[in-house]
């Protein structure tokens, strides 16, 4: 018996951010890190979030950075504690969370495919971790089983051809 499968990206096609562009999340996290004292300024913070993940990309030996990865070069430039670090981090995820929202359609459409007894796999280029985006897609996609393949979790990525 021959298998069907439905594959999906995950972002700005199942769910998407409530804001202009994803980067605007950092400005976001910035003030609730400014807030916290963990930074001089939600503008600055933006800026040095996006060097720092573009440099992470260059150092690393895999298609993919992580979102540890990225902290853990944060904590080095704003000399946070491990701790600091990790609070910032779900700050992050924090700001994630509150911002992602389904795509009506798609979301129809992912339900309607996985009654139809189709093999639901998301996929996605993402520095965030499995654990959180797994939770995102129970919270706003109402379908059970599905598979999950991430750039985060394995180092390859759709952009190369290898995830």
């Amino acid at each position: 018996m021959e298998e069907h499968i439905c594959s999906f990206d995950v972002f700005d096609t199942v769910l998407t951010r409530c804001v202009f562009q994803p980067s605007d999340l950092f400005m976001l996290l910035g003030h609730r890190l400014q807030r916290l004292g963990y930074v001089f300024s939600a503008e600055e913070f933006t800026q040095k979030r996006l060097s720092v993940e573009r440099e992470a990309r260059k150092q690393i030996n895999r298609e993919e950075v992580t979102l540890v990865e990225i902290y853990d070069r944060l904590a080095l430039l704003y000399g946070w504690t491990k701790y600091q670090a990790q609070c910032a981090m779900k700050e992050e995820l924090l700001c994630e969370e509150c911002a992602l929202v389904p795509i009506a359609r798609m979301k129809e459409q992912v339900i309607k495919e996985a009654e139809r007894g189709r093999r639901i796999l998301f996929i996605s280029d993402t520095y965030l971790p499995e654990d959180f985006i797994i939770r995102e897609l129970h919270a706003h996609i109402p379908i059970k089983d599905f598979s999950l393949y991430l750039s985060s979790t394995t180092g390859l990525t759709k952009h190369s051809g290898n995830l």
